[in-house]
Formats: structure tokens, sequence, C-alpha cells
């Protein structure tokens, strides 16, 4: 079917065969493009499955400095156990989550970055956003911060479900 998307959002195909839509607000998209997570060797902290791919965006800001916040428009709701995830070539793979809210329904993520500051790839407020990031599921085992609060979501439940399974015996 054709998904009907509000005004000032583009639509855009990544790697996958899901449309999303990108609505950038506070900056121009000068650059957008799918990138395969498969071309990507690093595998430190790489989440499990990238759902759609990386989104490639580069964003001009009207003052170096600037933030913008870019919606990410999702063709089904993101599953309670994924996160939105980053790859910067300085530092390798992370997740965003601090900088990415969900809509209520989960169809929406509103990611905010700033040039030269959190979220951009190039760490330089030249006027333009370098952000290469996309949905995922966090990588398995106990690589890389979150803890706490986290420990609920579905994806440690069926993990230690599997381990205690094991155990039982």
């Amino acid at each position: 079917g054709i998904v009907l998307y509000p005004e000032g959002v583009l639509p855009f195909r990544p790697v996958s065969t899901a449309a999303l839509g990108i609505r950038v607000s506070g900056g121009d998209l000068v650059e957008l493009h799918g990138i395969d997570p498969a071309t990507i060797p690093d595998m430190d902290n790489r989440p499990q499955q990238l759902i759609y791919g990386l989104i490639r965006m580069v964003i001009k800001v009207p003052q170096p400095g600037d933030a913008v916040f870019a919606e990410i428009f999702l063709p089904e709701p993101a599953s309670p156990a994924s996160s939105w995830f980053k790859y910067l070539e300085s530092e390798g793979w992370f997740n965003y989550e601090n900088n990415a809210a969900f809509s209520q329904n989960r169809t929406v993520v509103t990611i905010t970055l700033a040039d030269g500051g959190v979220g951009d790839d190039d760490n330089d407020a030249n006027g333009f956003i370098v952000d290469p990031s996309g949905l995922g599921l966090p990588p398995d085992g106990n690589g890389g911060g979150g803890g706490g609060d986290d420990d609920e979501d579905g994806g440690c439940f069926i993990r230690t479900a599997s381990v205690h399974g094991t155990a039982l015996r």
C-alpha cells in the first residue's frame, strides 16, 4: 500500500525493502543514503540486527554549532526491545537512546543532533552534521552501558530465560 506521510516528510528507501520517511527541523537535508551494515567490518558493540540498515544523513545548519531534530517515520512500530544506534568512525557502534525519542506508538523516532557535538560524525562545528544511524536490537551479551532499568526489556528476558533454562536440571 501507499504510505501517506505528514507534510514535509521525505519518503526514503534505505538498503532494506521497507520505505521510511524523514523530516528534519532546524536544518536542510543535503544528502541521504542507506548503508548496508555488512560493509562495516567493526563488530564491537554492533547491534544484533539493524532492521532498516544504517541511514546516513548530511544536514546543513544555518549557523555552525546549531542543533537539529530529525524525525524518522517507520513503516511499522519498533519492537520494545529495539533502540536507535549510531556508527561513528571515531567511536564505533553505540546506543544513541539518550538522544532518540520514540513516539508513544513507536512509529516515529526523533533524534537530536548538534553540529560539532552530539551525533555529528565529523566532530567539527562546520555547518554540516554527518549522521549514520539506524534502528537496531541491542548487541547480545553484556557489552556496552545501559544496565539499570533497561534489564526489563524483551531481549534481556529471553536471554535470562535461556540461561536459567539450561541450569534448571
